[in-house]
């Protein structure tokens, strides 16, 4: 069910000239004054707004760099999205958080989508189900 309304609403913004930046820019005002403490109601249920917003970038940066000409994602975005990825792999492999943060940021976050998994990483990736 998912599938098929991400589907036709990515159709939609095709269809009306949809664009990425001036949506982002029309959202930052709103971000800004905002209670990440808050939650939200999703399709897939209630969360926090700070975890939704977070986990947002982590789609977007790791989606952006499983392109066949990758998307190379602003700073910013890569740190968190690094961050929130070490976060996921601490609580299910404590063990490979000091491997994971020695490989390059772009690498490790690269690695979590399809990409191929730095050596003694394989077995922990992908780390978001």
């Amino acid at each position: 069910m998912l599938a098929a309304v991400i589907d036709a609403a990515a159709r939609e913004a095709a269809i009306d000239e949809y664009t990425f930046g001036k949506n982002v820019l029309a959202a930052l005002p709103v971000l800004a004054a905002a209670d990440f403490r808050v939650t939200v109601t999703t399709l897939q249920g209630v969360i926090r707004l700070s975890d939704y917003v977070i986990t947002r970038c982590v789609e977007a940066v790791v989606h952006g760099c499983d392109l066949i000409e990758p998307v190379e994602p602003d700073q910013t975005a890569l740190q968190i999205t690094g961050e929130a990825l070490l976060s996921v792999l601490d609580s299910k492999h404590p063990e490979l958080v000091v491997l994971a943060r020695a490989v390059p940021l772009r690498t490790w976050v690269a690695a979590t989508g399809r990409r191929v998994p730095p050596p003694g990483l394989e077995a922990a990736l992908p780390v978001m189900t």
